[in-house]
């Protein structure tokens, strides 16, 4: 037997169960109080809004990404052409400056 409270817990359990409403209500040996309650409508519960960033401070950090991995593939492409030439011969071993490194930085030998 289907009763009110069967009813209101197996919907706060499962929101999609609202599917099954129509078919309660058309058998006929659900009690008049359960129809009640089946009948009652619950609006779904909102979850707080998300915040999001403005347009502008995605533009802003959109925009700083960019430089920062523009740089950073300069680097790399600058880093690569000095090792490239030190390695045809072309070149005496490359000093920490010419690969983009802090003087003095930790970096494994070459």
């Amino acid at each position: 037997m289907i009763t009110g409270a069967f009813w209101k817990s197996w919907m706060l359990r499962s929101p999609a169960a609202a599917g099954l409403r129509r078919l309660v209500l058309l058998i006929p040996s659900v009690p008049a109080a359960t129809r009640e309650v089946v009948q009652t409508r619950h609006r779904a519960r909102c979850s707080l809004p998300q915040s999001s960033y403005s347009l502008e401070e995605f533009r802003t950090i959109r925009a700083r990404a960019t430089r920062t991995v523009r740089q950073m593939y300069t680097r790399i492409e600058q880093s690569t052409a000095v090792v490239s030439r030190w390695r045809a011969g072309e070149a005496a071993a490359p000093e920490d400056e010419e690969l983009g490194c802090p003087a003095g930085s930790d970096h494994p030998d070459r």
